[in-house]
């Protein structure tokens, strides 16, 4: 695991795609939906990563049509496929929710869940404003784990704070991302 304290992360993170599309012929990439993404993905559509071109983009979870009009309206130049159970990306942008989620990858799911229809617990539902019981489409960290890089994008210190408790809680699916061979933590926080 290798930990990047960065103020301009978003270049970090764009260079980080550049760099393992080169080392792994990278041919599909998973992007996150919300607020964590959207500085970057601004970035992306001001200036279009080479990176990017002829690569499948897809999104990581679904809740109805929401991250579909996200991606639309972040990455209008890309055009960002579905989830879906056949996914086997090469790389893989991550969020942290603030439960220890990856995805919709809720705590009390198994960590060998792949990819399927799950039940946002309330805490999620609250801060996406839906309704408790919601239903959303996820890959999981069963799949994601498969992926030749996985780059997990922690912003703000609530949520390092909730990746140092993850780090240790078992019980959280992003700690069971923490054993992959390439995994690269981007953060604007200090380590």
């Amino acid at each position: 695991m290798q930990v990047i304290p960065r103020a301009d992360w978003h270049l970090a993170a764009t260079d980080w795609v550049s760099e393992k599309s080169q080392e792994y012929g990278a041919q599909s990439i998973c992007l996150p939906a919300g607020n964590t993404a959207i500085r970057l993905f601004d970035y992306w559509t001001q200036q279009p990563p080479e990176s990017l071109r002829n690569k499948s983009l897809h999104q990581l979870d679904e809740v109805g049509r929401r991250f579909a009009l996200f991606f639309r309206r972040y990455l209008p130049r890309y055009q960002v496929l579905p989830p879906h159970e056949d996914m086997r990306p090469d790389l893989a942008i991550l969020g942290l929710g603030y439960n220890g989620h990856v995805a919709f990858h809720e705590p009390g799911i198994p960590a060998s869940f792949r990819y399927g229809k799950v039940t946002l617990l309330p805490e999620t539902a609250h801060r996406l404003g839906v309704e408790p019981g919601t239903e959303a489409w996820t890959i999981g960290v069963g799949a994601l784990t498969e992926a030749k890089a996985l780059l997990l994008i922690i912003l703000g210190a609530e949520k390092w704070g909730i990746f140092q408790q993850a780090y240790s809680d078992q019980r959280l699916p992003a700690h069971w991302l923490l054993p992959h061979p390439d995994l690269t933590i981007l953060t604007d926080q200090t380590w």
